[in-house]
C-alpha cells in the first residue's frame, strides 16, 4: 500500500512512512515531504484544497486519490458518492493510472462498482486490463493469464505469469513453477524467473514494511 503525497503528487510506500514518523519523533528529521521537501498539509481542509488543485491539474495519482475518499465517505469532509468515485477513477485511468485502469476493468467486468452499476461491459473491461498490464500492474497482468490459461493458450499464459513473477508477484510465480512442472516453461526460463522474483522481493522487504501490512489486518 502506499500514501499520496498531495504537495507534489508522489506517492510512498506504507513502510517507508512509518520509518520517517520514527525517525521525526527521535528527532531526526524534519517533517516535510521526502520527495518535494515541502511541509504536508496540517489540517483536512488544508489537505482537500491542495488535493484539488493536483487533480485541477490533471494528477492521475489526485483523481485516484479522491476516488477512494469519495468511495470510503465520511472521510476528509466527503461524503460516500460512489457514482462520484467511479468518476475519479475513470479520469485516473484516462491519465495513464495503471490501478485506475485495473479498477475500472473490474467495474465493467461486473458491471457495478461498489454496489453503483455501471452496465456490464466486457470489451471495456479487456482494454482496460490490458492498459493497466502494460503500465506495469502485477496484478492485472496475472490475470491477464488467468484468462489465457482459461482458453487454452498456456504459452501466452505463461508469459503473462512470468512477467508478473519477475516484478514481485508471488501468485504468478507459483503458476510458473506449474507451468515448469507441466513442461510449458523451460528450465532455464523457470530459473530466471526465480532469481528475478527473489532479488525483486529482497528490495522491498524491510521491517517497517512488514509492519505497515500488518497493522492493515
Amino acid at each position: 500500500m502506499k500514501a499520496y503525497m498531495p504537495c507534489c503528487g508522489k506517492m510512498i510506500c506504507e513502510g517507508c512512512l512509518m520509518l520517517e514518523d520514527e525517525e521525526m519523533e527521535k528527532g531526526n528529521l524534519k517533517d516535510l515531504c521526502s520527495f518535494c521537501r515541502e511541509p504536508p498539509p496540517s489540517t483536512d481542509e488544508e489537505f482537500m484544497k491542495i488535493l484539488m488543485k493536483r487533480a485541477n491539474a490533471n494528477d492521475p495519482n489526485g483523481f485516484y486519490t479522491l476516488g477512494g475518499i469519495y468511495r470510503g465517505g465520511v472521510e476528509l469532509s466527503l461524503s460516500r458518492d460512489i457514482s462520484k468515485a467511479f468518476e475519479m477513477y475513470n479520469k485516473a485511468a484516462e491519465l495513464g493510472l495503471p490501478q485506475a485502469h485495473y479498477n475500472v476493468s473490474n467495474a465493467y467486468f461486473y458491471g457495478y462498482f461498489h454496489g453503483y452499476g455501471v452496465g456490464r461491459d466486457t470489451i471495456k473491461a479487456a482494454r482496460h486490463l490490458k492498459l493497466a498490464a502494460i503500465g506495469g500492474d502485477e496484478v492485472a497482468r496475472h490475470k491477464l493469464g488467468i484468462e489465457e490459461a482459461q482458453l487454452g493458450n498456456m504459452d501466452r499464459a505463461m508469459r503473462h505469469f512470468m512477467i508478473a513473477a519477475r516484478v514481485g508477484f508471488d501468485e504468478s510465480l507459483k503458476e510458473v513453477g506449474n507451468g515448469y512442472k507441466t513442461g510449458y516453461i523451460t528450465k532455464d526460463e523457470y530459473a530466471s524467473t526465480l532469481r528475478a522474483h527473489q532479488s525483486i522481493r529482497n528490495e522491498m522487504k524491510s521491517e517497517e514494511r512488514t509492519r505497515a501490512a500488518a497493522n492493515r489486518l
